[in-house]
């Protein structure tokens, strides 16, 4: 008899019909799914969904972070024990039929090398451009599992305990870069990162490459413009974030302007947000785009 539960934590947003299938697989693979909805309108598409909890947020959009948090720092939903595995997962991630089981087998193999380890990622195929998302820096320590810098949020996989000792996710980080703050926490406590080949997750990242030459430009949303600047300048203070990682936050907040003017769509749009962004973050505003 296991001595722990595995939980799915999802968050939603204007969640399309698809979204139910990717939450039935995701449920009969799981102790427990926990939805926390940040949408402007209640979906009641979710109820017959066998061991899973719907939670709605009453219309507020609490962002990543503190949705997660809501549900991990409450004992409503869950009687929370140190042992218990919580995945997270975005809406539109898709999963095989084996693919928990496979991912917590590997992060119980890690543990026999590396009992700090602080959280599991997987390598994941990036429906928007057709690419396997495998990262060049790693260090190999199982057969197939690798320390890197940091993970994504779909399908990050820690302990209770250990997310515990770091005080859960980051609710000053909205959206973007709240994955990557939480394992850089984790790294500056002692729980090293790991991303993992044994499973292979669908995911969608961005709308897409734009291909200038030899590179290739990740098109997003231009809202999401405004979080990354905005919490870019945050992050780029802190003393846990690793020096490397630094410059890639100058280079988000500096450079990447004056690349996504010349190269991306509705640049007028987008340098908008990327001023408010800057404008926001001098004034300590934290939260979601508020239109003025």
């Amino acid at each position: 008899m296991k001595d722990y539960n595995i939980v799915a934590l999802v968050t939603l947003y204007r969640p399309e019909e698809a979204v139910h299938d990717n939450i039935k697989l995701l449920s009969e693979q799981v102790d427990k799914v926990i939805l926390c909805d940040n949408s402007p309108a209640e979906n009641n598409n979710f109820a017959d969904i066998l061991n899973c909890i719907y939670v709605y947020n009453e219309g507020r959009n609490l962002g990543l972070s503190a949705a997660f948090n809501k549900i991990l720092k409450s004992s409503d939903y869950v009687k929370w024990t140190d042992t218990d595995f919580i995945i997270f997962f975005d809406q539109d991630s898709k999963i095989n039929e084996s693919y928990v089981e496979s991912f917590v087998s590997e992060y119980r193999n890690i543990m026999k090398v590396d009992k700090n380890i602080g959280c599991l990622g997987p390598i994941f195929f990036n429906t928007s451009n057709n690419i396997v998302e495998d990262p060049h820096i790693k260090d190999q320590v199982t057969e197939k599992s690798f320390k890197v810098n940091n993970v994504i949020t779909s399908s990050m996989l820690a302990t209770y305990g250990v997310l515990k000792t770091v005080n859960f996710w980051n609710e000053n980080i909205f959206l973007d870069l709240a994955d990557w703050e939480l394992c850089w926490r984790l790294n500056y406590k002692g729980h090293q990162t790991y991303i993992t080949k044994a499973v292979m997750l669908k995911h969608s990242v961005g709308e897409g490459d734009r291909k200038v030459g030899p590179f290739h430009i990740r098109v997003g949303s231009p809202v999401r413009e405004y979080y990354q600047t905005r919490d870019s300048q945050v992050l780029v203070r802190k003393k846990y974030v690793p020096f490397k990682m630094k410059l890639v936050l100058m280079k988000t907040i500096y450079i990447r302007p004056i690349v996504h003017k010349f190269f991306m769509p509705d640049w007028d749009t987008r340098r908008k947000y990327i001023e408010r962004g800057k404008e926001d973050y001098k004034k300590h505003i934290k939260g979601e785009y508020i239109v003025d």
